[in-house]
């Protein structure tokens, strides 16, 4: 299948499926339903604007299409947003908020409003994409434009018959589009098939791409004749063994095999139409690197490819900081760097706006080209371009190390150090200098000039060091100030220029590279008196020298080395040095005695909590679930006794949503670990305070697997299982053990898990999961869903022994050779399973072996007595879903336990945390008396359902949103009430029989009148047989109250009217809200009849 398989995906095709259904099946509009946008009569008035004189655009492409819009009416320009929508929804590559607002904007230019906006729906699509926007696609978007009208238009004029066969056959779809005539805009048709026919067609605009596919693999293509289309739908079938379904063409494993470097990628016309690779080959190098003409050039570089921005950014610093004067830099037009060494041209780099970065290595430096294709994602990128050298793609992180190594290996590698060296490899002489920087400000040019006037010389060079890497030393060494003009000044604090103060001061607060920022070595450094070797101390050593300067350590006979008496303590003294020295000293102090991150984690048996904080934990799961206290605390007690849980219930009870989020709230840690935060850059004095950063570990994240009917062992401890691989001889079918569920869960809770090979098991460490958000979890627990759809027995018949809840259990996991190693069972891991109560009856296939394994749980509906905290509770959770549509009235904020719609209801959630037992509660409020009919008479009808089938808190969540969003968008109450009812629970009342069906008939038909109920349930009662009478009679007494006389189950005569009113409720509040014969009732009634589905 061709579609895209990524999460966000789903938006788009959702989006597409409505343009299909809409525009080409129908004339209805994507932005406001019900206007025949897309009529041929309305296309015709916009076709001649954009097709019969496209023209070309001015300065952009929005002037350009302002100006061809100017006389259009309020229809035509609705028409006009729309189609570009259509365009603009499949691209990667254009930034979601640059689609919205020139989509907004062109509605906009209306003379009337024409549309509320883009519907959320179709809005949230515009962030997922499925193509990569080629550059033909960019470049030409009037002429793609232009192509979509045309062809919708075109599309218009076929007989519907034709219209019917091309969008249920795609490759009729393709022959009608390919026989309309085209210019330039090939990138929109090939989008076109995939919007229209996902599954068939291949995301990729390009259609040179779509060919170098299939010659790459024509392998795997048999009589698929010319059809490029049809030959990548054989190739992808080829692949899904090894790459699995829904792989993606651009896959870099992919994309690196068939690929070949194409045109507008680098050797041709690239982005700008005007690369002229060479051009600069002849020039005269420059005798020195331009750094303001750099900076500028950085300033105004900007690239969608974030591989492309930090070439831009960081390598030309990384070539002057690495290599010094030996090497002068040019920045040549937009997106050209030329880099010399020794006056002579080495490299050129074309930093693409999309896609990677083109590098060409000039010819006459003995360059490692053979081993170029062995270290790239892109091996065949790496060709010769005639007349000047080898060129290749920088496409990642990876690629960009081999571009420095070549320069290192080529240039020649320097000493590298990570302390200031532009004067030298003594501290001494940074201080002195910034000791004599007594002005109030300075260009980094002039300290250079100012270094050069001081008598005696200070520092002995061979040339003035490079002006703005002097300045960088010194602002990593604390010396300097950098102010907003980019000058620079000595620090106030240092006013007094003391330079003995000054030594220390700079080697203690000194600042280090470390990746994208800096490290304070200070921080680590074993200030403790005791002899060590240089390696013990931090950059192994290379800062020992200047702390020995500075008069803190020294050095032993034996070559260790060790901190003097009183390193850190505070200075004897009142200069403005001695004190910033000893603020300093004071944070240090405090920063070093901290934590630095969160407690190692170690392999403990689950840990028991203490009761407040029990309660506390209790109450937090409270704020989503309506569980009773009592359920979670067997939970609890289950889990920390060493036994896994099966937690079993009707359906919409919270099971699985239970399983999530209860080990990760349960076992929380209680208290916050304080880490003190040195700040590590040097635009801070070092004066500043740390900063207080709170970590706390989360309790046990999840991995959530659905079991189905045909797992085995394979699928849930692993095994065996085929894999395509293909290499530089081919193909081969080659067999590797493939880890199933569990046993990747537990091998999750190890560090050095890949997904794939098990740690060494004489060296396990326990290793902490962290989630998308940053949050730091104890452990992963595995929780499978449906647990008893698969063979029970079959599928973990060999865990008996692992799950038996030995003192050591250990996991036998398949390995390579065909053997197995035993993995050590985290003591504090656990499995939980959930299953639906209406499935119990597979119960049957687990032994009893098994089931002693497993404590079984039951999650119920709430009580009765719990009426008003459910419905408050469900209401609150509808109205959280629905305004995540932005539902014009709806308001809702979880964070803050409040959610209403205006001007009729609100819920709010109330704590008691002080008590005992702490208590969490929702509070219902209706200010409309229509709505609180409604509310009234679905829960009466709710309840009666239940009195047949338990069904979950979830059931009625999803009634209330469907009911509050049908009121929303203009139902009455009784209609909104009744198309929720029909449309969300009718169906899953179908398996009650048919009895029960005509009691709840009844129940609607006689709302307000307990009597006439009375009788006609008696009447419908004492049709029946003998044992299904007492059946549905001791149904009914199961939820009788004791204020009135009891249900005999022999005697349908019993059933008080009292009894009625308690079972059935009773509607009070004047007309009937719910109609008998609205929508719900007659599909009971079909039911009933057996005419259901």
């Amino acid at each position: 299948m061709a579609r895209v398989n990524t999460p966000s995906s789903q938006l788009f095709y959702a989006a597409a499926g409505r343009f299909v259904d809409r525009a080409l099946r129908a004339d209805d509009s994507l932005f406001a339903p019900g206007r025949p946008i897309w009529s041929l009569a309305t296309i015709d008035k916009l076709h001649p604007v954009l097709v019969e004189r496209p023209g070309a655009p001015g300065s952009s492409f929005e002037a350009w299409l302002r100006d061809q819009l100017a006389e259009a009416d309020p229809e035509t320009i609705l028409l006009a947003a729309e189609l570009l929508y259509v365009h603009l929804l499949p691209a990667v590559g254009i930034r979601p908020e640059v689609k919205r607002g020139q989509i907004r904007r062109v509605l906009g230019w209306a003379r009337e409003p024409i549309a509320a906006g883009i519907p959320p729906e179709l809005d949230k699509a515009l962030d997922a994409g499925v193509a990569r926007a080629e550059q033909a696609f960019l470049a030409g978007r009037p002429f793609q434009l232009a192509f979509l009208l045309d062809a919708v238009r075109r599309w218009k004029q076929l007989p519907e018959d034709e219209r019917a066969r091309a969008l249920a056959d795609p490759w009729e779809f393709k022959r009608a589009l390919f026989e309309m005539p085209i210019h330039f805009a090939y990138s929109q048709r090939e989008l076109l098939l995939h919007i229209v026919h996902p599954d068939t067609f291949e995301a990729i605009m390009a259609r040179e791409h779509k060919q170098q596919i299939a010659a790459s693999f024509a392998h795997l293509v048999g009589a698929a004749g010319a059809d490029v289309d049809r030959q990548l739908a054989q190739i992808r079938l080829g692949l899904e063994p090894q790459y699995g379904q829904g792989f993606s063409f651009y896959d870099e494993r992919l994309r690196a095999l068939w690929q070949e470097a194409p045109d507008d990628e680098g050797d041709g016309a690239g982005e700008s139409g005007e690369m002229r690779i060479g051009a600069q080959a002849s020039a005269a190098p420059p005798r020195s690197t331009d750094l303001d003409a750099l900076r500028a050039w950085q300033e105004r570089f900007h690239s969608e490819n974030p591989i492309s921005r930090r070439v831009a950014a960081e390598y030309p610093q990384w070539l002057l900081d690495t290599f010094g004067d030996r090497v002068v830099i040019r920045a040549w037009e937009e997106r050209s760097l030329y880099v010399y060494v020794d006056g002579k041209l080495y490299q050129e780099l074309w930093l693409n706006r999309v896609r990677s970065v083109y590098v060409l290595l000039y010819d006459g430096a003995p360059w490692n080209i053979a081993a170029l294709p062995t270290s790239l994602a892109r091996p065949r990128s790496v060709k010769r371009r005639e007349p000047h050298g080898t060129r290749f793609f920088v496409t990642n992180d990876s690629d960009y190390q081999v571009l420095k190594q070549l320069m290192l290996a080529v240039v020649g590698r320097p000493a590298s150090s990570p302390l200031p060296r532009t004067l030298g490899d003594r501290l001494r002489p940074y201080v002195e200098l910034v000791s004599h920087l007594d002005g109030p400000a300075y260009t980094a040019a002039q300290i250079v000039d100012r270094l050069g006037t001081i008598q005696p010389a200070i520092v002995e060079l061979t040339r003035a060091p490079d002006a703005e890497a002097l300045a960088a030393d010194l602002m990593r060494l604390r010396l300097l100030e950098r102010l907003g003009d980019g000058r620079y000044r000595r620090w106030e604090h240092l006013s007094d220029a003391t330079v003995a103060h000054m030594l220390r001061y700079a080697a203690l607060t000194l600042l280090v590279p470390d990746g994208d920022g800096y490290l304070l070595p200070a921080l680590d450094a074993p200030f403790d008196g005791v002899a060590r070797p240089a390696a013990a101390w931090p950059l192994g050593g290379a800062l020992l020298p200047w702390y020995e300067e500075a008069g803190l350590v020294r050095r032993n006979d034996d070559g260790t080395w060790q901190s003097l008496p009183g390193a850190l303590d505070p200075l004897d003294a009142l200069t403005p040095t001695a004190r910033a020295l000893n603020a300093f000293l004071e944070h240090l102090r405090r920063a070093r005695a901290s934590q630095r991150g969160l407690p190692p984690l170690e392999d403990a048996p689950l840990r028991p909590l203490s009761p407040a904080v029990l309660e506390e934990r209790i109450a937090e799961i409270q704020r989503e679930l309506l569980i009773d206290r009592d359920t979670i605390l067997r939970i609890y007690r289950s889990l920390i006794a060493g036994q896994h849980v099966i937690l079993s219930g009707p359906p919409g009870t919270g099971k699985t949503h239970l399983a999530r989020i209860l080990p990760r709230i349960l076992w929380r840690e209680e208290e916050d670990t304080v880490v003190l935060r040195m700040p590590a850059t040097p635009e801070l004095p070092p004066t500043a305070g740390p900063d207080e950063e709170l970590l706390r570990r989360e309790g046990y994240a999840v991995e959530v697997v659905t079991a189905t009917e045909d797992w085995g062992v394979r699928h849930v401890i692993g095994g065996i299982a085929p894999q395509l691989q293909q290499d530089e001889r081919g193909r081969a079918l080659i067999y590797r053990i493939r880890h199933g569920h569990l046993t990747r869960a537990v091998l999750a809770n190890y560090r050095g898990y890949d997904g794939e090979t098990v740690p060494a098991l004489d060296r396990l460490q326990r290793h902490e999961p962290v989630d998308e958000q940053g949050r730091s979890y104890r452990g992963i627990w595995l929780v499978i869903d449906e647990f008893t759809r698969a063979q029970i027995d079959a599928a973990f018949g060999s865990l008996l022994t692992t799950l038996g809840g030995q003192r050591a259990p250990t996991l036998a996991v398949p390995t390579e050779d065909g053997g197995e190693c035993h993995v050590p069972l985290p003591r504090d891991f656990r499995l939980i399973g959930t299953l639906n109560s209406f499935d119990r009856h597979f119960l049957n296939q687990m032994s009893e072996a098994m089931k002693r394994r497993f404590a079984f749980i039951d999650i119920l509906p709430p009580a009765r007595s719990q009426a008003e905290q459910e419905q408050a509770l469900a209401i609150f959770r509808a109205l959280l879903r629905i305004g995540e549509s932005r539902i014009a009235g709806v308001a809702a904020d979880e964070a803050a336990g409040v959610a209403a719609v205006e001007g009729v209801l609100e819920v709010r959630r109330e704590e008691s945390p002080g008590e005992p037992q702490a208590h969490v509660r929702y509070r219902l409020d209706v200010h409309d008396d229509e709505a609180r009919a409604a509310l009234a008479c679905f829960w009466r009808l709710f309840s009666a359902i239940r009195l047949y089938r338990q069904l979950g808190t979830a059931q009625a969540e999803a009634v209330y949103a469907a009911l509050l969003t049908g009121r929303a968008i203009g139902m009455s109450w009784s209609s909104a009430l009744d198309a929720a009812l029909a449309d969300t629970l009718a169906d899953q009342l179908q398996v009650l029989t048919r009895d029960e069906q005509h009691v709840l008939l009844a129940a609607i038909e006689h709302a307000a009148d307990p009597h006439a109920l009375r009788e006609r349930v008696v009447a419908i009662l004492k049709r029946l047989p003998g044992p299904r009478q007492t059946a549905h009679l001791s149904q009914l007494k199961a939820h009788e109250t004791a204020d009135a006389p009891g249900i005999d189950v022999m005697n349908p005569d019993s059933l008080d009217v009292e009894q009625v009113r308690h079972l059935f409720g009773e509607d009070t509040g004047g007309p009937a809200i719910l109609p008998s014969n609205g929508l719900f009732a007659g599909r009971l009634r079909a039911f009933a009849s057996e005419r259901g589905l």
